[in-house]
């Protein structure tokens, strides 16, 4: 639970992306996703969160998720399960929207 004057998720997000771009105009690449950052985005919309319950996933409810997505690479091979594939484009989306709202509110 969030704090008074703590941002929401659309401020959250809006940070991320705000380092994201920082980091890159100096030419380098930071992870700015932790697992609570990728799961508030994907929570903020009922249909995502709704994803999360359906095959591969299969979570009884949306709010098991812990916001992880296992990593891209396992010893050295390209991780390709379902359930990655699945949250990977789950996460996307939600990043999709978050940047096609900032460019909206920008406009």
């Amino acid at each position: 639970m969030r704090g008074r004057g703590e941002p929401g998720v659309a401020g959250d997000i809006k940070l991320m992306q705000d380092l994201a771009i920082r980091a890159m105009r100096h030419g380098a690449e930071i992870e700015v996703t932790t697992n609570a950052e990728r799961r508030r985005a994907v929570l903020a919309h009922p249909d995502l969160a709704e994803r999360l319950t359906l095959p591969p996933l299969n979570f009884s409810s949306p709010d098991r998720w812990e916001g992880y997505i296992p990593p891209e690479m396992w010893q050295q091979v390209p991780n390709n399960s379902p359930r990655r594939l699945a949250l990977v484009a789950i996460y996307e989306e939600a990043l999709s929207r978050a940047t096609a709202r900032t460019v909206q509110e920008a406009a």
